[in-house]
């Protein structure tokens, strides 16, 4: 027509009759003919004007097969943190970024994903072409699993929003949950979602595909994908390596223990190094890929702390860190000896043990361990004591504090320590006080407090004055009594020479256990001397006497 910049149609006339040759390649919308009209001016030679019209035409919208286009595959060249990427064989491994000492940050970058921009690529997108709807091109972003399994890492990437940027790409946080499908990209409608595998153990390629996400009246939306998704493959490896440690004992140097770390991947050996309270640091020997050890020497009782650096083989760095208590028991002292947190706290009275003998206390945290029973909940550390299995001469005690838990919905008879032996859970009798759990213990093994929900409280079938722990005791000790019965109890404390020191209880008691504490002082308030003291309970006509110590 008259007003249109460029020609978009092509017609000849034939025996009096306009035909339309073509139309201009891949056009839509308005346009049409303008025509002149021309008379042989009644015989003369000079032709008169006698009018013209315009023919209009509506050319449909229809949708145009894309052009092909390629994509930038190497995701190093154009990262946004150049150490978030790392080659071993030539294949390429996203990572961990690392600061300027090579520590691995906690948290990953985003990978940025990058194609080839072309104008041309879709005639429905040229405004030159499009005079009537003009449509939208989109980028969908996809991983590749076995060359099956399609994940949808981000869709409807407008192509009209990089009209400044001299390549198409955006950037992914790889650790999210993304739809996927492995036929029908309409599957993703019925899918769930699913996570990338960020442990370096599955390969990955990537592709990208373009459509107008629009049908034409001929239901068709022709896709275009990507060249390059040969030459896209890589893995990701987000995970710092870890370790557990073991410590054992050397007896045939005391003052030497084993070390024994058990990584849970392989590591480079020559870049993984441990620290010993922070200050010594070590290259433990490689036993295994996966398995190191050191040899240290105490030259003390007390903690020692382990710091282990690990680095993988993508080089990303986990820190794992462990300590242990060490105290040697002579058999002529009574020793407290607190396991590395502060979680239990063991007693060993004098005589435990018939030579002096070297203990070391390790724990396994409530996150690290693997004991299951689905009817217990796990509230404590494993607390592990060696050498695990020596027999005592005489009963020590165990005893943790729960106070942290003191707001849960629980019964005191509910906490419950156990023995691990073989594997297997073996409870012991327990006694509850002020927010601390106790048991005897004849042997050196590992020990653990659970809460059981179902358990219900049993009442005493008959009056037990039970062995007070600690014994011997400094300052405080727990004597335990279970009345079977409603009935008058009272519990008194005497010196050897018979004189009542003080009376912890007197009256009616209900049916019940008890755990009675004596401090070490008189009824006057006084500190007592050490020695023997005896403690007897009279309930009804029964008479039970124990026989304490105090030791200052």
């Amino acid at each position: 027509l008259g007003d249109e910049p460029y020609q978009r149609e092509w017609a000849s006339e034939n025996n009096e009759i306009f035909v339309i040759d073509s139309l201009k390649h891949n056009f839509n919308g308005p346009t049409g003919l303008h025509i002149i009209a021309l008379d042989n001016g009644n015989g003369d030679s000079n032709f008169e004007l006698q009018g013209s019209y315009d023919f209009i035409i509506e050319v449909e919208q229809r949708n145009d097969e894309l052009l092909n286009f390629s994509l930038l595959s190497e995701l190093d060249n154009y990262s946004i943190d150049t150490t978030s990427f790392y080659y071993i064989e030539d294949v390429l491994y996203f990572r961990l970024p690392q600061d300027i000492n090579g520590v691995s940050n906690n948290t990953p970058e985003k990978i940025r994903f990058a194609w080839e921009k072309n104008n041309m690529i879709d005639p429905d997108i040229d405004p030159e072409l499009n005079l009537g709807d003009s449509l939208n091109l989109f980028y969908r972003l996809e991983a590749i699993l076995n060359d099956s399994l399609y994940l949808v890492l981000k869709d409807s990437i407008n192509h009209g929003d990089f009209s400044m940027d001299t390549m198409i790409f955006t950037d992914i946080n790889i650790v999210d949950n993304f739809s996927f499908y492995s036929d029908n990209y309409l599957e993703i409608l019925d899918n769930g979602k699913i996570e990338l595998d960020i442990t370096g153990n599955t390969a990955y390629k990537w592709r990208v595909v373009a459509q107008n996400y629009w049908l034409d009246n001929l239901n068709n939306d022709p896709p275009q994908i990507s060249f390059g998704i040969d030459d896209s493959e890589f893995r990701i490896d987000l995970i710092k390596p870890k370790a557990k440690f073991l410590t054992m004992y050397n007896h045939m140097y005391p003052d030497y223990y084993d070390l024994f770390l058990s990584s849970d991947e392989p590591l480079l050996s020559e870049y993984s190094i441990l620290f010993l309270d922070l200050n010594d640091s070590f290259q433990p020997r490689r036993m295994e890929d996966s398995l190191y050890h050191y040899t240290g020497v105490f030259s003390d009782t007390g903690t020692v702390s382990f710091d282990f650096y690990a680095r993988d083989r993508v080089r990303n760095v986990g820190l794992s860190s462990d300590s242990i208590s060490f105290q040697i028991v002579y058999p002529n002292s009574s020793l407290f000896i607190n396991s590395p947190t502060g979680s239990a706290v063991f007693h060993f009275p004098k005589y435990t043990v018939n030579q002096s003998i070297g203990m070391i206390i390790s724990e396994i945290s409530v996150n690290e361990s693997n004991l299951e029973r689905n009817d217990l909940i796990q509230i404590t550390p494993i607390i592990q004591v060696q050498p695990h299995g020596y027999h005592l001469d005489q009963s020590a005690s165990i005893r943790f504090d729960i106070s942290q838990f003191d707001d849960l919905l629980y019964h005191d008879y509910q906490f419950k320590i156990y023995t691990i032996e073989n594997n297997d859970l073996v409870e012991l009798p327990t006694n509850y006080h002020h927010s601390n759990v106790f048991s005897i213990i004849d042997k050196l093994s590992s020990y653990v407090v659970f809460v059981d929900p179902s358990a219900k409280q049993v009442l005493p079938t008959e009056f037990l004055l039970g062995n007070n722990y600690p014994n011997p005791f400094n300052p405080i000790t727990i004597i335990p009594i279970e009345i079977p019965y409603e009935a008058e109890v009272t519990v008194s404390i005497f010196n050897i020479l018979g004189q009542e020191v003080t009376t912890l209880l007197n009256g009616i008691q209900s049916p019940g256990y008890y755990n009675l504490k004596w401090s070490g002082k008189s009824q006057n308030g006084n500190n007592v001397s050490s020695g023997i003291y005896f403690v007897r309970a009279i309930y009804e006509n029964q008479i039970s006497i124990k026989k304490i110590m105090l030791l200052k």
